[in-house]
């Protein structure tokens, strides 16, 4: 191998890291004592994430608080909202996010002041072939 050859190599490596590192920092923003209406993709651009506080109905009907993350995918010239939830059992206030490919978003979810509370987890959003939409959450060991 060349030296040319190996110094390109090592160069298409190193970028390929520091694009998939690359983090994002978000307020979570807390909509619970207030009647915000949820986002719209109009305001967004691919892979944008935005996280919130809200009160959710439980199945039995009691009120829970929910982190609910909207993150945003530019599919066929059109971007689209996906959102999963979350039930919050830590007192969170800031999250950072990156996209390790095009359909995966990994977000971090803490508290700012005692940088103790931490969630980890990963969303995924797509539209398959046939205009179905799918997303998910999976939470991850920190």
């Amino acid at each position: 191998m060349s030296v040319t050859t190996l110094a390109g190599t090592i160069l298409l490596v190193f970028m390929s890291l520091v694009c998939t590192a690359q983090r994002h920092a978000v307020d979570i923003i807390d909509t619970r004592k207030t009647n915000d209406p949820a986002p719209t993709p109009a305001n967004h651009k691919d892979h944008d994430v935005l996280v919130r506080r809200e009160l959710s109905k439980a199945s039995d009907g009691r009120s829970m608080d929910v982190y609910t993350v909207y993150f945003y995918r530019k599919e066929r010239d059109t971007i689209r909202q996906y959102q999963c939830g979350l039930e919050a059992t830590d007192d969170v206030d800031k999250a950072t996010y990156r996209w390790p490919d095009d359909s995966l978003a990994i977000i971090h979810l803490y508290n700012s002041k005692s940088k103790k509370k931490r969630i980890d987890f990963e969303v995924f959003g797509k539209h398959t072939a046939d205009g179905k939409k799918s997303s998910g959450v999976r939470q991850v060991e920190n």
